[in-house]
């Protein structure tokens, strides 16, 4: 059997490699736009009945950040308002949130370090009061001003963080118990009781019970 010219079968593998290679490069483009187009659909934007929280650096009760109900966030961040709709929560910063720093040589509140009791009660009065007393750990001595800072409202629950003011010389590290209370003069009908917030932890008391530790 008579053998081909070497170069017509340099010929055809030139032509069959110049109707491959474009055909590769086609399936790979198509590859390529469907994982884009998969990747902007997780970037789309919420819908628009989406539920959101208002966040905060647990330190400072400052950096307030609207985010998605369902989003992960850093755990020096703590959930201060919600879930809610965007503009609930856009409102809430607007009335909670400030940015001012505090004028110089005056210490700034802080978060203290746990909250170990607390006990709401609603008065009934013409207008329901709710009582709210609590005790908490500062981890040095030589904390004041201590009070707690109302949040919000959600679910007949109302939201505390216990705030005070820490000492401008060094102390010694000694865990030092702390006390405030506050009361609230006209609250919603059937409000349940009371959440309050520390660095390490929460407690929640509803119906006059002494709080319990939140998971």
């Amino acid at each position: 059997m008579p053998l081909a010219p070497a170069g017509r079968d340099s010929a055809k593998q030139k032509k069959g490699k110049r109707l491959i290679i474009p055909f590769l490069t086609r399936g790979f483009a198509v590859l390529i736009g469907a994982l884009l187009i998969g990747f902007a659909s997780d970037l789309s934007l919420p819908a628009a009945d989406s539920k959101f929280i208002v966040i905060a650096l647990t330190q400072t009760a400052r950096d307030c950040k609207v985010i998605p109900d369902s989003n992960l966030y850093a755990a020096i961040y703590t959930r201060m308002f919600g879930p809610a709709s965007r503009a609930e929560c856009d409102a809430w910063v607007r009335d909670h949130c400030s940015e001012a720093a505090p004028p110089d040589g005056i210490a700034q509140e802080q978060v203290i370090a746990s909250v170990e009791q607390v006990r709401a009660v609603r008065e009934k009065t013409p207008t329901t009061k709710l009582s709210v007393v609590a005790k908490g750990t500062t981890p040095t001595p030589g904390w004041t001003n201590p009070r707690l800072k109302l949040l919000g409202e959600t679910n007949r629950i109302y939201f505390f963080v216990f705030v005070a003011t820490p000492p401008r010389e060094k102390q010694v590290p000694v865990a030092t118990p702390i006390f405030t209370s506050t009361v609230i003069e006209s609250v919603i009908p059937n409000t349940r009781g009371a959440k309050v917030s520390a660095r390490a932890n929460s407690r929640t008391s509803v119906g006059g019970v002494m709080s319990r530790t939140d998971p």
